[in-house]
């Protein structure tokens, strides 16, 4: 059991340092000008809206897919409960890594930093998301001190 939810941190883990590297060097890129941005005020106000929209709905979605599947494994045994929470984690945080990927190319492409801050939002999302110990025993209802 150990084992089970030390590679789910871990896998959550690996997620989050993808978009905070990603984040990191498209920023350095757009800040030191090498990458240096059209800015077209409509196609601008397009990706703010769209991508503001898809994040919204897409970890909304997520969150969503999550209880759902939350709803089916509570039931199982706890080896089995543990293996249908990964899964259902992965695509709770992959609604939440995808809308901070797409905000992060829209900076790129714009250079605008509302942009920069909504993958920031999303970043932090994931942090607050993140399989503790705590939220793993509240959302599978197994007991705390299997995993300690």
């Amino acid at each position: 059991m150990k084992e089970s939810v030390k590679s789910i941190k871990i896998i959550y883990t690996a997620l989050m340092i993808g978009v905070g590297l990603f984040l990191l060097l498209v920023s350095a890129m757009v800040f030191t000008n090498i990458i240096e941005p059209e800015v077209d005020l409509k196609l601008l106000n397009i990706l703010e809206i769209c991508s503001t929209i898809i994040a919204a709905v897409l970890i909304y979605a997520g969150i969503i897919i999550f209880i759902k599947q939350r709803e089916l494994f509570l039931v199982l045994p706890d080896r089995e409960k543990i293996e249908k929470y990964r899964s259902a984690m992965i695509i709770r945080a992959a609604t939440m890594e995808g809308s901070a990927l797409f905000f992060i190319i829209c900076f790129m492409l714009t250079g605008h930093f509302l942009l920069l801050s909504e993958a920031l939002v999303c970043l932090v999302i994931m942090a607050v998301f993140f399989p503790s110990n705590t939220r793993i025993s509240n959302e599978t209802n197994i007991d705390f001190n299997q995993f300690v």
